[in-house]
């Protein structure tokens, strides 16, 4: 679902039929890269996302950064809408798209805040209308931490997993995560390896 066209990276969907004809194919994205991470069908509608380089400032630079790139279509693959998703100069990336229980959509991912610092990212989104209801990221006792699956839970929470490092120069556990519905920072519960 990524495929480079003139010399930049654009992100595709492809219908095929039971003989594997191509039906149709839309190409989504910015003027620059972006890339594909996860989608989820729900009824007639397609949900992808992943990153998207946009135009950002921040003291007194203009930065091409990658935020979170997340897109609605149709299921003939017309944008219903498109959305990115980020703070200041920060590099934001989606790893995990899932539906809500209350309908909505969570992209779970991280935040690169420096080469060597990264922090846990979730943000929840409208998926009528594609705006965020809120942006949380986490630090932890991490150093460095990323997001790499995400699923919801029984009560309407949320479960993550992924990788964390208490120094720059350690290698990365393995942690789990517990988030309420509004993932509040003191529902948190982390688990690490030895």
């Amino acid at each position: 679902m990524c495929i480079r066209t003139d010399r930049k990276f654009d992100l595709f969907l492809q219908k095929i039929d039971a003989d594997y004809e191509e039906v149709w194919t839309n190409y989504y994205g910015t003027a620059d890269s972006d890339g594909f991470k996860d989608g989820i069908i729900s009824g007639d509608t397609i949900y992808m996302a992943g990153y998207a380089t946009v135009e950002t400032e921040a003291f007194g630079y203009t930065y091409n950064t990658p935020w979170i790139y997340v897109i609605k279509a149709a299921k003939n693959g017309d944008i219903i809408w498109e959305n990115t998703y980020g703070r200041s100069h920060w590099q934001h990336y989606a790893v995990s798209l899932m539906r809500t229980a209350d309908g909505h959509l969570l992209v779970a991912g991280h935040a690169n805040i420096s080469n060597s610092y990264t922090e846990i990212l979730f943000t929840k989104i409208d998926a009528n209308t594609g705006d965020s209801l809120w942006m949380q990221s986490y630090e932890g006792d991490f150093v460095s931490s990323a997001t790499m699956e995400a699923t919801g839970t029984f009560d309407f929470g949320y479960v993550l997993a992924g990788r964390g490092s208490y120094s720059i120069s350690q290698d990365p556990h393995i942690y789990m995560m517990r988030l309420d519905n509004s993932a509040a920072r003191s529902a948190i519960e982390l688990s690490r390896t030895a």
